[in-house]
């Protein structure tokens, strides 16, 4: 049986399936098997996983369900203790699995450990953590929890089986493609001791990811707000507060988000639905401020977007203006 498992929910990737793989297979630590799980992909993905000859590697073909869902399916073929996750389009260093191993092995009170990462955007800007084991106390507050969960990209994190099952796995309802890994970490790191690694063993692909990095349009409501029912059901009772800040952070985020992309409709609703926004007090207020005044900013830019590329009309409003205020010179001078 195999030490780890590593799986890789594949959609469409077939420009980068091969260099991912290649990072796995290139790994100092070589007891593992590589599930992959492909999740529809009409792009001929699967192919290139299938000239792979290394034993090491599987390949699972399903209906497209969403990334939740392939790796749920991959956790359940899986043969080891272990789970290590990665991204069709982003690569480890060949040390990932050999440290993150050796660090659960070390500390047998740390259920996952999770890397710092760098993105090739900006391959000098190391996106780390602080080295050793980390477990939520009363010292901990909200931003610092959305701060950790939120450097914990999958592809940074060994897990052990028994615990991601214990939560459920990846969140899978509704086809969810947006934060189904990060409602699965803060139930774990809210419960148990982790080891963090502060270098970066994980480099993302951020111009090749349409799921979640460089998002555009309307922005979804995550399901750690969507299903934060589950959530709080699994937390510790003496953190319930920092969690419902958590959420009002999220809140919060989500509808500046909403209203960047001209969407104020689903700004305003997300502070309705889920008042933990309230409780972030002058963020919040400012947040509602933002909201307000930002159409009126579209506006404006939008109006000299246009005035920009029409120097007649320009020319025609700077006149107009020049005239308005000639008129009201003359109206006030003829009350001295």
């Amino acid at each position: 049986m195999a030490t780890a498992s590593v799986i890789i929910a594949l959609y469409n990737k077939a420009r980068y399936i091969a260099r991912t793989v290649d990072s796995v297979l290139a790994q100092t630590f070589a007891e593992f098997e590589l599930i992959i799980v492909d999740d529809g992909s009409t792009d001929g993905s699967g192919d290139i996983v299938r000239r792979y000859t290394d034993p090491r590697v599987r390949l699972i073909v399903q209906s497209n369900a969403g990334p939740g869902a392939a790796r749920n399916t991959g956790m359940r073929q899986a043969t080891s203790t272990l789970m290590a996750f990665l991204d069709a389009d982003d690569i480890w260093l060949p040390t990932f699995l050999e440290r993150s191993i050796a660090s659960l092995q070390a500390n047998p009170d740390c259920v996952m450990s999770v890397s710092g990462h760098a993105r090739y955007s900006e391959p000098n800007r190391q996106r780390g953590v602080y080295s050793g084991p980390w477990a939520m106390s009363d010292a901990i507050g909200a931003r610092q929890l959305v701060k950790f969960v939120g450097a914990t990209p999958v592809g940074s994190v060994l897990c052990k089986k028994a615990i991601a099952e214990q939560y459920g796995g990846f969140y899978e309802k509704g086809h969810c493609t947006y934060g189904e890994d990060r409602y699965l970490w803060m139930q774990i790191v809210l419960n148990h001791v982790i080891y963090r690694i502060p270098d970066a063993l994980l480099i993302i692909d951020d111009n090749a990811s349409e799921l979640s990095t460089g998002r555009t349009g309307n922005p979804p409501l995550g399901p750690i707000l969507t299903e934060k029912a589950s959530v709080f059901r699994n937390c510790p009772a003496q953190y319930y507060r920092v969690l419902r800040h958590c959420l009002g952070y999220y809140v919060v985020g989500h509808a500046l988000w909403a209203a960047r992309e001209g969407n104020f409709r689903s700004a305003r609703q997300a502070f309705r639905l889920f008042p933990e926004g309230r409780d972030m007090g002058w963020l919040y207020v400012s947040a509602q401020i933002r909201i307000f005044c930002m159409p009126a900013a579209l506006a404006v830019s939008q109006i000299r977007a246009i005035l920009r590329q029409s120097p007649a009309l320009l020319a025609v409003c700077r006149w107009c203006g020049a005239m308005t205020g000639a008129l009201w010179c003359g109206y006030l001078r003829s009350y001295e």
